[in-house]
């Protein structure tokens, strides 16, 4: 994971829906997806997604963005592990 990411994660409801934190801002926007759920582990990437229209300037502002996922069943005592990738729409 990269420093601009905040490397946390809080878990609440009925103990399947977590919150992790994206980054958005100007021409990007945040997403969260689950890419592996196991008995042992459960894998989030953060995705921040680059969309800038030909023509148009994009303000440099970075935020963080609360994203909520919902798992299969509990975290309980399963692994979290946080990953990140960047893509452009």
């Amino acid at each position: 994971m990269s420093d601009t990411y905040r490397d946390e994660a809080y878990v609440f409801g009925d103990g399947r829906d977590v919150e992790v934190f994206g980054v958005g801002g100007g021409c990007k926007e945040a997403r969260a997806e689950i890419t592996g759920q196991s008995a042992d582990v459960v894998q989030i990437t953060l995705v921040t997604i680059t969309k800038q229209p030909p023509g148009t300037m994009c303000t440099q502002e970075v935020r963080q963005v609360p994203l909520t996922v919902r798992l299969d069943a509990p975290l309980g005592t399963r692994r979290l592990v946080l990953e990140s990738r960047e893509e452009t729409g």
